[in-house]
């Protein structure tokens, strides 16, 4: 799946793109590219991906503390609380 979006509001211009295509502005009679492709080729985007994984796997740990801190001082076990938050979610 490819995608190009752009958001204009009084002030500003967001644009961005999901895949291997990009946003391009035309500008006296010139092509000015306005988002980065994202190619596994392409270093900064590996450098992205890369960072963003670090990041992801700080926020996984942290919520897992946090959780498994929560049902130790609540002598709640994880895995019922894991199966009523799951039934919460899915069902109301």
């Amino acid at each position: 799946m490819t995608i190009s979006f752009f958001l204009v509001d009084l002030t500003k211009c967001y644009v961005g793109n999901l895949g291997d295509t990009r946003a391009v502005l035309c500008e006296n009679d010139k092509a000015v590219r306005m988002s980065i492709d994202h190619k596994a080729t392409n270093e900064s985007e590996i450098k992205r991906v890369k960072y963003n994984q670090i990041i992801r796997r700080i926020i996984i740990s942290s919520i897992t503390t946090a959780i498994l801190t929560f049902c130790y001082l609540n002598k709640l076990n994880p895995i019922q609380l894991s199966n009523n938050l799951e039934n919460y979610c899915f069902f109301g």
